[in-house]
């Protein structure tokens, strides 16, 4: 699914300092795929990653 030559990157926030939603899950793709950034916030890291990666598939 992810290939580093692809040239995606995915990156897992843990934000302690918020009260809500303290997890951001967000997937970047190569800059010639003129694509938007996937970027999911959520209470639980593990749904944030579900989406995220829900949301990478469809694309």
């Amino acid at each position: 699914m992810f290939r580093k030559d692809e040239g995606n990157v995915v990156v897992l926030k843990l934000d302690g300092l918020r009260y809500s939603s303290q997890y951001t899950v967000f997937i970047t793709l190569p800059i010639t795929t003129q694509r938007e950034v996937i970027r999911v916030e959520d209470e639980s890291l593990k749904e944030a990653i579900v989406i995220a990666l829900n949301k990478f598939i469809k694309i």
